[in-house]
């Protein structure tokens, strides 16, 4: 992909490459956390409409930066749809590795009898967040 500029609003998931994040406000405290692009379909039913994303171990007062997303783990990932970009007004702030401690559950794909898929919709990000988060606190 071409040199990007962040912050930026992806039109489509065909935008967004993986490793992008963004700040996620979350509820009544004011604190922000961080999801990841985890997973994109390049072609295909639903590879401009949606994307992997995982929500990261941070969370602070101010949105992340690529030091602060740089070497931390992604907790849980799950199915999104572009709208949660489009709806919230939510921006790519930048990219950097995605880490994670045990292989991540494609969401696209290929499933194996077992696998746990989520599917998020547009308002759950910040619920999910601080479910993530308060389980590692």
């Amino acid at each position: 992909m071409s040199s990007r500029n962040f912050p930026f609003t992806p039109e489509t998931s065909r935008d967004l490459e993986i490793g992008d994040f963004w700040a996620v406000e979350l509820p009544l405290d004011g604190l922000y956390s961080c999801f990841q692009v985890t997973e994109l379909a390049r072609s295909g039913p639903g590879s401009r409409a949606f994307l992997g994303a995982g929500v990261v171990d941070w969370c602070e007062s101010t949105p992340p930066t690529v030091q602060d997303v740089t070497g931390r783990i992604v907790l849980r990932h799950g199915l999104i749809h572009i709208d949660a970009f489009k709806q919230t007004g939510a921006q790519i702030l930048g990219q950097a590795p995605v880490t994670h401690s045990e292989p991540l559950t494609p969401v696209f794909g290929e499933v194996e009898v077992g696998d746990v898929q989520h599917v998020w919709g547009v308002t759950a990000l910040p619920h999910v967040a601080t479910s993530e988060l308060t389980k590692r606190r």
